[in-house]
């Protein structure tokens, strides 16, 4: 009866090891899985990729051309040129990408026309501020994607006299440089000559960091020049524009 007795509670203590290791065993188990989650947790948000972002900016050259027989006006004008995108990519390989830039020119008057001159035969120092808003055909090859298209474009110019000029200062028309700086801006208005039909072309690349780094050309064609008596030559006012673009690289 006593071994009977000693048997029955040996079952039973070795029934309560087991499952009291069973128990730890689920227990270590569950803390490993638990671990390992917010492990997962924790590194899941650095392996997250980055793309380009649809906004952009760039830097570059703005020359403007200008066929003014005058000795005080160069055959171009040229300026910093520094302005920002944003490239909306909703339809398949077509993409829409409305831009503002800005540059400083220096501008004078003669024979009832505005023309660009040199610093010392200014008049008015003019910001430029051009809104394009052109369509283009995208095509992406690997990392490479290569834009190009056209559409239409409002050059917005305002004079200001020039720093060091004096509003009595006589110019060559006899006119006040006050009074020049008055007919400069409404030369800029009138005959529509703020209406640029634009081209573009894009070249860029995109790094293994998200950012896409690329370079550009834009032409603005002076469409006012069809019925402008003013002007002598179709390519006056004609605007190129070279410069870098750049995405900076933003989570996807």
């Amino acid at each position: 009866m006593i071994k009977k007795t000693n048997l029955f509670f040996s079952i039973l203590l070795i029934i309560c090891l087991s499952f009291n290791l069973y128990a730890q065993e689920a227990e270590k188990k569950q803390g490993t899985e638990e671990k390992n989650e917010q492990t997962a947790e924790t590194v899941q948000p650095k392996a997250l990729t980055k793309v380009p972002s649809d906004f952009g900016f760039y830097i570059g050259t703005s020359i403007i051309f200008s066929s003014l027989k005058k000795q005080a006006a160069p055959p171009m004008g040229t300026a910093l040129n520094l302005g920002a995108e944003y490239e909306y990519k909703g339809i398949k390989m077509l993409s829409i990408v409305p831009s503002l830039d800005f540059s400083l020119f220096h501008y004078g008057f003669y024979s009832k026309k505005a023309y660009i001159c040199e610093i010392e035969n200014r008049v008015a120092l003019t910001m430029s501020f051009l809104l394009d808003v052109p369509f283009l055909a995208r095509f992406d090859l690997k990392r490479w994607t290569i834009s190009m298209g056209g559409g239409l474009a409002f050059f917005m110019r305002f004079g200001l006299l020039e720093p060091g000029i004096k509003p009595n200062d006589s110019g060559p028309e006899g006119l006040k440089a006050s009074d020049e700086v008055k007919e400069i801006n409404r030369y800029f208005w009138q005959q529509g000559r703020f209406i640029y039909p634009s081209l573009r072309l894009k070249a860029e690349y995109t790094l293994e960091s998200g950012w896409k780094a690329g370079v550009q050309l834009k032409t603005y064609l002076p469409f006012s020049n069809l019925w402008d008596k003013l002007k002598s030559k179709g390519s006056d006012g004609l605007m190129v524009q070279v410069g870098i673009v750049l995405h900076p690289a933003v989570k996807k």
